[in-house]
């Protein structure tokens, strides 16, 4: 049940930050996951991963989406060397994912490490 919350707390609360914080939004969500939601560091890690990558991948599919993957399809020749858009929100969605489960970690490390 924990790692369903923080499946969905995460990544909801990272994109609610986002609209008036910057980029790093998701971390911070993903640290207040660690904090407040107590499980194991690896389920921390990929429930807040997980979460936040799906969330943030279609957000980013229905905005490209909605011009036909024209940006996209440019931009991904420039960073993969290949017309593949998905490739390339792939990637996007990833960033934000990797900061939250990293965050997300060094909450519930942190909580472990002032228990001791």
């Amino acid at each position: 049940m924990k790692f369903i919350s923080s499946l969905l707390v995460c990544p909801l609360l990272g994109y609610a930050l986002g609209l008036f914080l910057p980029w790093w939004s998701p971390a911070l969500a993903g640290l207040a996951v660690g904090v407040a939601i107590p499980q194991k560091t690896g389920w921390s890690f990929l429930s807040t991963f997980l979460g936040t990558l799906v969330v943030f991948g279609m957000l980013i599919w229905m905005v490209s989406q909605g011009n036909d993957h024209i940006l996209a399809k440019r931009i991904s020749l420039l960073v993969t060397k290949q017309e593949n858009p998905m490739a390339l929100i792939g990637i996007s969605a990833g960033i934000p994912a990797l900061l939250a489960g990293i965050s997300a970690l060094t909450g519930r490390l942190f909580v472990l490490m002032i228990r001791k």
